[in-house]
Order: structure tokens, then sequence, then C-alpha cells
């Protein structure tokens, strides 16, 4: 190399020194908040879609465990979205796998405050109403049965979010933010859950069979106008997650095209691609039905990631990291 040439960064180095980029200082940009929390609330943003944000999917892997079983389900499901989310954060870290690009701004744009505040108002509206018929739901004698398959179920088809919120890593500076984002990720997206499944204990068991629990205990608060604004709130919680998903499926598409055709896929050709897949998202919820879809279709898709995913995360991924055998991938 000829003296005074600048050393070539690795892949590594690159995320280490230019993720977070430099002030006019010289002091590193990135926050606190951003190397630590922010991928915590980008990957709520992706797992808190339709589904958990009408109570659907509380019902149908957690309710049948009962009160208690519910809760063990949850915290069970909680702590394996941190192991993951600890694991893929580390591995993208060392490999340099930053292949979605920045859609955080979808995720978590101004609107996000608003469905937590709106969110928040729902859990302290429903205790305040239905405090006592709460405190009989949790004492009720059901028993702890399927808490275990119901909390494993539902973190696994949830975890692919950890690679949908890959472009958030980009702000971390060092092996200790990954581990510190991944921990703190299980409770920040399972806490609103938390809270929900406490809120849906004043109508347990009945409120099992409701298509859209949410909506069940909006009826009962006979609060209309909350009762709108938490419904369009939770349209976008729909809009925050499918804006993600599909962003994410772009980039994928987009990445194989790139490194094929050794050019951009066209702005036109990402808008089919959006297009195509909210009609088929469209089409199969209609078919089969939203509690029909969760049911199956989520417990099947949880096998999937569980076998082409988080399987070979745990075997492959972390002898690979113990041994420092990563392949660097590259900065996307």
């Amino acid at each position: 190399m000829p003296s005074g040439a600048a050393r070539p960064r690795s892949p590594r180095e690159s995320i280490r020194r230019g993720a977070h980029g430099l002030s006019a200082t010289g002091f590193p940009v990135s926050t606190w908040f951003q190397r630590r929390l922010l991928p915590g609330l980008a990957f709520k943003a992706v797992v808190i879609g339709g589904g958990y944000a009408t109570g659907r999917e509380l019902a149908e892997f957690f309710l049948p465990s009962g009160p208690w079983g519910g809760i063990a389900a949850m915290a069970l499901a909680m702590l394996i979205w941190s192991a993951i989310c600890v694991t893929t954060f580390l591995f993208s870290r060392a490999c340099g796998a930053l292949d979605y690009r920045t859609f955080i701004r979808a995720l978590l744009g101004p609107g996000w405050i608003a469905f937590e505040v709106v969110y928040v108002l729902f859990v302290v509206l429903s205790l305040s109403h239905f405090g006592a018929r709460i405190a009989a739901g949790f004492h009720a004698g059901a028993p702890m049965r399927g808490w275990a398959t119901g909390g494993l179920t539902y973190a696994s088809y949830n975890i692919i979010g950890a690679v949908v919120i890959l472009p958030v890593l980009r702000h971390l500076t060092s092996n200790r933010d990954a581990v510190i984002a991944g921990l703190i990720a299980g409770p920040l997206a399972m806490l609103p859950a938390l809270m929900f499944f406490t809120c849906m204990m004043a109508y347990y068991p009945e409120i099992a069979n409701a298509t859209l629990p949410s909506d069940y205990l909006l009826q009962r608060l006979d609060l209309p106008l909350f009762r709108y604004l938490f419904q369009l709130m939770i349209f976008a919680a729909l809009l925050e997650s499918g804006t993600g998903f599909v962003h994410a499926i772009n980039e994928r598409v987009g990445h194989a095209f790139r490194r094929r055709r050794n050019r951009e896929l066209s702005r036109a050709a990402r808008a089919l691609i959006a297009l195509g897949t909210l009609v088929f998202c469209m089409l199969v919820a209609e078919h089969f039905g939203l509690v029909t879809l969760i049911a199956r279709g989520y417990r099947a898709f949880a096998v999937i990631v569980l076998l082409v995913f988080v399987l070979p995360l745990f075997t492959v991924g972390i002898y690979r990291l113990a041994t420092g055998k990563v392949v660097p991938q590259g900065v996307a």
C-alpha cells in the first residue's frame, strides 16, 4: 500500500464508524435512544399490527390458558423475543447485513405517539370501569393448560419483525448496544399486550369468542367518540405494520435485482410489488376471515419461521458468532 494512502475499511469498521455518523465537532451523532431503545420501538411497531391491536391474537393464543396461564405464556413469548432480537442484532452487526433500508419513519413517525396515547387511555378507561371484574377474572380457577405452546407460537410468527427492523441497527456502535437493545425489545413489544390482556380479564371467558375483543370492550365502555378514535388507531397500527413488511419485501426483491442486473429496481416496479402484496393479503384475509387466519395461518407461519429463521440462528448463527466465523456481507 503506498505511503500515506488510506487503509480500506472493513464492513464491520464501516458500521462502527459510519453508521452513526459524526457531527461537525467530531462527536458521534447517534444517541443513547437510537442505540438502545429505537430497535425495540421499531420491533414493537411491526409486531403491534391489526391482530395484536384488536386483541384477536391475545384471545387466540393466551386466553385458552386462563388468566395466569396467559400471563405465563406472554412472559415466555417476551423472553423468546428478547433472546432472538439479541442474537439477530449481534449477527447483523458481525456480518454487516443491513439489507432492509430506512423505513423507520413509516414505523415511528408522528403517528406512533398518537397510537401510544390512545392505547394507554383505553387501558386507563378499562381499568377504571372494569376494575372489579378484572380482579374477579384473575381469581377464577381456570387451568393453565397450553401456555408454553401459546407463548412459543405467538413469539415465533412475530419474531420476523426482528429482521424487518434491521435498518435501525446502523445506529449501534458496539455489541453491548446490540445486546441491550435486544433485551429491551422483548419487554417493549409485550407491554401493550400485557395491559390489553389485563383489561380483557373483565369479561373472561366469554371475550375469547369475540372476533374483535377490543371492540367488545369498547362497546361496554359506552363511549362512542372514544370507540371511533380507537378504531382509527387500529387502522393506523395496520398501516404501520403493513408498511414495514411491504417495504421489507420490496427491499428483498430490490436487493436480488441489484445483484443480478447491477442496477436499481424502478419505482414503478416497487409500486407494483407493493400493490400485489397488499392485494394478495386482502384476498387471503377475505377468504379465510380474521379468526381462522390467526388460528390456523399464524400457527403454520410460526412453524415455518422456527425452521427457516430461529433454528439456523440459534445453531449456525451462534456457532459462527462464538468462533468468529461470520462472513462480512458488506454494508447495505
